[in-house]
Formats: structure tokens, C-alpha cells, sequence
């Protein structure tokens, strides 16, 4: 799936806490029913999940979401109050890491890139538990 499908197809959990206590049954129940395809997009979705509740300030009133595109994106968005999202996409590159938001790309600073280095530690971790139960 290209990088902007998946960024699209990403939907805005209205009730992230309702998902958690099931995930592991309902991807044990579904792995054998759904195509391939179905079944990668819920893991995606729980994915998005865990990863927006990584942050201090969750608000499970407005869910969040963080998730890793590829080997070097990963996206956070986060629904606002009219009904969009706030959407940033970061780029790691061997030399920097960029973030595009707003249609600008610049390079994130010291603060952001160790806050985004405690994310993605902190995702890979939960991420890895879900996969380990499966």
C-alpha cells in the first residue's frame, strides 16, 4: 500500500478504550476469516491506537494517533475540533530528521527529535507485547 493510501486510510478512533481489552481475541478470531489485506489494516489501525496513547496529555475525548509508515515515516494526527485532523509526518533520513505538517518540511529540533526518539521506543515495546500474544 503507497505511503499516502495508508496516511488516508487511517481512521480517527472515536472510542480508542473500547478496542483495547479485545484486540488480541478479535485478531485471533478474525486471522483465519479476513483477507490478508482486512486483516493488516486492523493491525494497522491498533497499531495507530497504541501509539496515540503514548503522549502525557492523551484525551481518549480526542484519540490520537501514532503509527510507523515505513522504515524511515512515521505519522501523528490528532483530530481538532472542527471535525480534521493535525497531521505531522516525520522523515528520517541518515543525516536528520524532517517533519512535514502544514505543507512545509523542516527539520525537527534536539527537544522534538528526543521526544520522537522516546516514542518510537516506547511504541516499539507495546507494538512488539501485541504481536507477542497474537
Amino acid at each position: 500500500m503507497a505511503k499516502s493510501n495508508l496516511i488516508d486510510s487511517l481512521p480517527l478512533q472515536l472510542n480508542p478504550a473500547k478496542l483495547a481489552a479485545a484486540t488480541v481475541a478479535i485478531f485471533k478470531r478474525l486471522s483465519g476469516k479476513l483477507p490478508q489485506q482486512e486483516l493488516v489494516q486492523l493491525l494497522v489501525e491498533e497499531e495507530a491506537r497504541i501509539g496515540g496513547q503514548l503522549f502525557d496529555d492523551y484525551n481518549p475525548a480526542r484519540p490520537r494517533q501514532f503509527v510507523r509508515i515505513d522504515n524511515t515515516s512515521w505519522l501523528w494526527r490528532e483530530p481538532t475540533e472542527n471535525g480534521r485532523y493535525e497531521q505531522v509526518v516525520y522523515q528520517i533520513t541518515p543525516s536528520a530528521v524532517y517533519k512535514q505538517a502544514h505543507g512545509q518540511t523542516e527539520q525537527v529540533t534536539a527537544a522534538e527529535l528526543s521526544h520522537l526518539q522516546q516514542a518510537i521506543h516506547l511504541y516499539s515495546q507495546k507494538v512488539n507485547r501485541l504481536y507477542a500474544t497474537l
